[in-house]
Formats: structure tokens, C-alpha cells, sequence
């Protein structure tokens, strides 16, 4: 299990990133909101998609991607 935490400041706009706590990634702690203690990233996703329209999973910790959403390099080669 592992804590998950949103970056609250968007790398694009109103696109958001999950990270989990050991993350090297994770936001300082005034740029995050704790998600909560989860088993699996799709859990902490469904959660953090309450809250945030567009959220993507951190390639480097939770390695689980919606297929239905692009990944990061993807969004970038598109832009």
C-alpha cells in the first residue's frame, strides 16, 4: 500500500499529476493534496478525478496508465 498525493500546481492546463509519498517527484508539501492510503494507483486515480478534471498517473511510481488517457510523452509530442 501506498500514500498518494496530487500535484496541485498543473503541468498543463488543468492536467494534474498522482504521485505516491516516495515518489522523487512529489511536490514539496504545499503543492500537494493527500489522496489517501491505497492499494493499487487506479484506486487513488478514481479518488483524485473527484476533485481534478484531468489527472494522470506518474510514469515513474504508479506505473498505471488509463489506456484511455495518453501518457505524458504522448501529451507532449502532441502540443
Amino acid at each position: 500500500m501506498d500514500f498518494y498525493f496530487i500535484n496541485t500546481q498543473p503541468f498543463d492546463p488543468e492536467a494534474y499529476e498522482l504521485h505516491t509519498g516516495n515518489c522523487y517527484f512529489t511536490p514539496m508539501p504545499h503543492n500537494r493534496q493527500y489522496i489517501g492510503l491505497f492499494t493499487h494507483p487506479k484506486y487513488a486515480l478514481h479518488k483524485a478525478l473527484k476533485s481534478y478534471p484531468k489527472v494522470y498517473c506518474c510514469e515513474l511510481c504508479c506505473n498505471y496508465q488509463d489506456q484511455s488517457q495518453p501518457t505524458k510523452m504522448e501529451r507532449r509530442s502532441i502540443q
